[in-house]
Formats: structure tokens, C-alpha cells, sequence
């Protein structure tokens, strides 16, 4: 009898366990966490739970609100509600990338916009569309104007003025000699003398020539174009024959040897070496006639006063 009285008190324990078990179970649910991508951080109700993916169980029947952080997006959140009828809840989200934007304007204005490589508009414009905290290319280019780039970033929810001033693609030769002073010509007309920059220049082809006193012509045929900068560092050659002819007035016409070589002021540095006949007229005046030595390395210079016919 009293075994019978101890397996009837352990049968009412068992039974009012279960049914304690069973109404507490039924009072208490879970809440199954993901996101893409995954390892962001999840709060419920303001208390960091740990990773997605993750699963919270026996939390008590009630409204949940559910918080999902990753650095670099946006922040998720989601209420649930937990009851009887809906004791187990998922949260499953694609997180969005955190963003900034960068308003862009430019002089001249209407000019096309690229981020990345990608063409997003002409300005000026607003991009509201930029991943916060990566490295975004900017580039502004117009027609005759030189490309304008920079790379930016942004934290999330930040907001970047850029304006671009562009520089118009200009023609451009750099002319330097030693030594220095020489005299440059485009085309046979003089341009200036080294060191000698010069910009704005029509493209196209030109004989570009350097001439210095006692020294070889340098000669040579360029091309200038618009945003290539030609760039010329010349030594120029001592001569080992050269004659030099000036006359007052100028525009004299020089005979060598019966030859006309051209005007006054007239230089060669081609002539031989030896003996030379040299003759000057000019309208209205007396012919002058001389003979000259040519020697190596010995410049011959003659200046002479033209004299008027009476």
C-alpha cells in the first residue's frame, strides 16, 4: 500500500511538472536572424545579441524590435511580435550600402560627368547614390578643355560640394638653347628668342629654326597640336666658317661670288673657305664691292654705310 501511495504521488508530480512545462513553453518563443551579408550585429530591443546568423530563443511572448548594424550599410530594423500563434519569427534582410552624396558643378557649365567610369549626367547635377567609405572617381570633362578628376569618399548620409574649373587645352612650344638669346622662327617669321615659351598657336606643321650669331641654324619641322606640349633643348653648334653682312640701310641685296644669297642683315654659316667676292646694292645708292678671307673658326663680319647716288 505504501508503494502504491509513492508512485501515485510521483505520478502527480510527473503530470503537474509536464503541465507546468507545457504552459510556460507555450509563453515563450524564438526569433531566427539573417542577413546578406552576413556577420552584422543584432540588437533586440536595444541589447546586442551577437551575429548573423544567429537564433534568440525562449524570449518571452511580446514585441521585439529587432535592430541590424554592419558598418558600411544602412541600418535594418524590423518589429516582431511573438504570441502563441506566431512563436517562432524570422528577420531575414538584404542590408542596403550606406551612401552619400556629392553635388558637382563646373566652368564652363552643361559639361558631361563620370563616377567610376560611368557617365551619370552633365552639370551641374546632384549624385545621391555614392557607397559611403569607398573611393569614387569623379571625372568632368568638356570639348577643348582638359579632363578634371578627383577621387573622393564620404562618410554615410554626407553631403560634398565639388566645382571644376576647367583649362582649356591650348597649343604650346618650349624653346631653350645653349647659349641662351638665340633667335627663333615659325615658318621664317620671328617668334621671340630662347628661352622662349610660346601658346595659342594655330595646329599644324611649321619649320621651326633657331639662329644664333657664329653658330649653326638649328632647323628642324614640327608638329604642334592642341594639349601636347613640344618641348625643345638645343645645343647649338659653333660654325667653323661663318660671314656676317649688315648694311645701313638694311634690305640690301648680298651677291657671294656673283650668287644673290639675299638681304642685309645676311649671315651664312655654309660659305667655304678661302677667298670671296661680296657685293651690296641697293636702289638708290652706290653698289659696294669688297673681297674677303673666309678662315676656320675666324668669323668675318662686314658692316658698312651705304652711299647715295648723287
Amino acid at each position: 500500500m505504501k508503494k502504491i501511495s509513492i508512485l501515485i504521488l510521483l505520478l502527480f508530480v510527473f503530470i503537474i511538472g509536464f503541465v507546468l512545462f507545457k504552459m510556460l513553453s507555450k509563453e515563450s518563443g524564438s526569433i531566427s536572424v539573417n542577413s546578406y551579408p552576413q556577420k552584422a550585429s543584432v540588437y533586440i530591443n536595444g541589447e546586442l545579441k551577437g551575429e548573423t546568423p544567429l537564433v534568440i530563443n525562449s524570449l518571452p511572448f511580446g514585441t521585439y524590435e529587432v535592430l541590424i548594424k554592419l558598418e558600411g550599410y544602412k541600418e535594418y530594423k524590423e518589429e516582431v511580435v511573438l504570441s502563441s500563434t506566431n512563436p517562432n519569427a524570422l528577420v531575414n534582410t538584404i542590408l542596403e550600402h550606406a551612401v552619400f552624396t556629392v553635388s558637382v558643378d563646373s566652368d564652363p557649365t552643361n559639361s558631361p560627368v563620370y563616377v567610376d567610369g560611368v557617365l551619370k549626367g552633365k552639370t551641374p547635377m546632384l549624385i545621391s547614390d555614392l557607397i559611403a567609405n569607398q573611393n569614387h572617381i569623379i571625372e568632368v570633362t568638356h570639348e577643348n578643355y582638359k579632363n578634371w578628376k578627383q577621387i573622393i569618399t564620404g562618410n554615410s548620409n554626407e553631403s560634398i560640394n565639388l566645382f571644376a574649373k576647367l583649362e582649356p587645352i591650348t597649343t604650346e612650344i618650349i624653346v631653350n638653347s645653349i647659349p641662351d638669346k638665340a633667335t627663333v622662327f615659325l615658318n621664317n617669321a620671328e617668334v621671340g628668342k630662347t628661352p622662349l615659351d610660346l601658346k595659342d598657336l594655330p595646329e599644324g606643321k611649321y619649320i621651326l629654326r633657331v639662329s644664333l650669331p657664329q653658330y649653326e641654324p638649328y632647323i628642324e619641322e614640327v608638329e604642334i597640336k592642341k594639349g601636347i606640349t613640344l618641348k625643345r633643348d638645343i645645343a647649338l653648334t659653333k660654325a667653323k666658317y661663318y660671314i656676317a653682312i649688315s648694311s645701313n640701310p638694311s634690305g640690301a641685296k648680298v651677291f657671294v661670288d656673283g650668287v644673290d644669297m639675299g638681304i642685309t642683315p645676311f649671315e651664312q654659316t655654309s660659305i667655304t673657305e678661302g677667298k670671296h667676292k661680296i657685293r651690296i646694292e641697293l636702289d638708290g645708292y652706290l653698289p659696294y664691292e669688297t673681297e674677303v678671307s673666309v678662315i676656320e673658326n675666324q668669323p668675318t663680319v662686314i658692316s658698312i654705310n651705304l652711299l647715295k647716288l648723287p
